[in-house]
């Protein structure tokens, strides 16, 4: 029902010439898609709403708009990687970061660095995953959000393990579950 009630509402303004307004409801019905692991046709929402962007940022302010555009490549980039394209997913998360970046929100960031850091730990570029998960856990700090520090510390432990610190590993792992809660 959701997917239906907002790509229905994306489709109808989009019609109308109002992409200012699909916008918006095309990134919010891939994000629901995607948390009920509809991969594809979260990206088929996703594409959607990066083809007409460009429209509605016209009607955006610049912040808000590069703000929407890291978003929409953080949701790509994860979409991306989750079906194995590993090309286009590093290209999309690298975007967002540059847009979350420019913006200068550091929950954005530590979000962008995090999906970075497991994307170069799945390529075993691991000096490269270990700097943005250790960003990404800054990040979090300095913003104080504890949702942000899990997935982080889970991927510095990972990281830690395949180097063959099982030490530094476990203490990453524990802290990243009791972090978790």
């Amino acid at each position: 029902m959701f997917y239906t009630m907002r790509c229905t509402l994306a489709w109808h303004f989009e019609q109308g010439g109002v992409p200012a307004k699909a916008y918006p409801y095309l990134s919010a019905a891939g994000r629901r898609l995607y948390d009920q692991s509809f991969v594809p046709e979260a990206l088929d929402v996703y594409e959607r709403a990066r083809m007409i962007e460009p429209d509605a940022r016209e009607y955006l302010t610049l912040e808000e708009a590069d703000r929407r555009l890291a978003d929409l490549h953080l949701l790509r980039g994860r979409a991306l990687f989750h079906m194995g394209r590993w090309s286009g997913a590093g290209e999309s998360l690298a975007k967002a970061d540059e847009f979350a970046r420019l913006v200068g929100d550091d929950h954005l960031k530590s979000q962008t660095a995090t999906e970075l850091g497991t994307y170069y730990r799945f390529l075993h570029q691991f000096q490269e995953a270990t700097a943005h998960f250790t960003e990404a856990l800054t990040l979090a700090e300095r913003v104080g959000d504890p949702r942000l520090r899990p997935i982080a510390l889970h991927g510095l432990g990972a990281v830690n393990w395949a180097d063959g610190d099982l030490d530094q590993s476990r203490h990453y792992m524990l802290e990243g579950l009791s972090v978790a809660g």
